[in-house]
């Protein structure tokens, strides 16, 4: 199975996992410096991005995304898997069912309105 085929086969949150990993991995980070500077407690952070190891993760949410993102001081976009560019117009997701898609959809429109709150 080629990397390409097999980013195909995860979840939207099994990518993001990935990344967040890859990113933590490169700084030299362990698991508690990242939960402590994302504000996010350690056995949470191990269910979220720890997922090939645990049998029953859940997915990450927005709100964890950006405090990922920032305690990694990276652009949230910089969590989706490699193949996006982030410079790039549009992006390719695929769903497993309608329930994932209108639950990615609800967190998306969280991250606006919050995104407005700001401005």
């Amino acid at each position: 199975m080629t990397q390409r085929t097999a980013m195909l086969d995860m979840t939207a949150s099994d990518a993001v996992a990935r990344q967040v990993q890859t990113i933590r991995q490169r700084k030299n980070w362990s698991y508690s410096r990242l939960a402590n500077k994302a504000g996010i407690s350690f056995d949470v952070l191990i269910n979220l991005i720890a997922r090939s190891d645990i049998k029953h993760h859940r997915d990450i949410t927005i709100d964890e995304m950006v405090k990922l993102a920032g305690a990694l001081e990276v652009s949230v976009i910089h969590l989706l898997p490699q193949s996006v560019n982030p410079d790039a117009m549009s992006v390719e997701l695929n769903f497993e069912n309608q329930n994932d898609l209108e639950n990615f959809l609800w967190q998306i429109q969280r991250l606006a309105d919050r995104l407005r709150a700001f401005s």
